[in-house]
């Protein structure tokens, strides 16, 4: 992002720009349903303290990714489509050494420890690996491959796997 390798940093970044598109559309929306909410309508009144928390939250600097409530709070949490409301994977491009010694890298241990903090997912693929194994056609050939580097399967697999999970969907 910045021009430099720093994926902390990067991820920093990218996170505030979101939180601000999402505390933006929270603002509009509870002026808008602040409205509402002094005529006495319930479902109004519910939503202008699932606002209020949100915003707070976001002003905290935390994503919305595990902000929920009950299952009526969570519908009107989910008409927000907030950007910080998704389910969020970190996905680090690390070198063929790494791969197998995660701490050996330094940025992946940074971002590793950042992601548990804020209860988020980190997984960690080769980029060369996995183009390597994207231009083998055999089956065989390919399974060896992945043996050469103590690989069961692609990382891509992995990663498709957790995202499958993350979204809910049955594989």
């Amino acid at each position: 992002v910045e021009g430099d390798i720093n994926p902390l940093r990067d991820v920093q970044i990218i996170e505030t720009e979101l939180l601000l598109k999402d505390l933006e559309k929270l603002n509009n929306r509870l002026k808008k349903v602040q409205k509402t909410s002094k005529s006495g309508d319930k479902l109004s009144i519910q939503e202008v303290g699932l606002l209020e928390q949100a915003i707070k939250k976001i002003n905290n600097g935390e994503l919305l990714n595990n902000f929920s409530g009950t299952s009526s709070d969570d519908k009107i949490i989910k008409s927000w489509f907030l950007l910080t409301g998704k389910p969020i994977i970190y996905l680090c491009n690390v070198d063929e050494n790494s791969l197998h010694n995660p701490m050996s890298s330094k940025y992946y241990k940074e971002l590793k420890s950042y992601a548990e903090k804020n209860n988020i997912t980190c997984l960690q693929l080769c980029g060369n690996i996995e183009m390597e194994i994207s231009k083998i056609n055999d089956v065989n050939d390919k399974k060896d491959f992945l043996e050469i580097y103590n690989l069961n399967e692609p990382g891509l697999y992995k990663l498709i796997a957790l995202a499958y999970n993350h979204l809910g969907l049955i594989t």
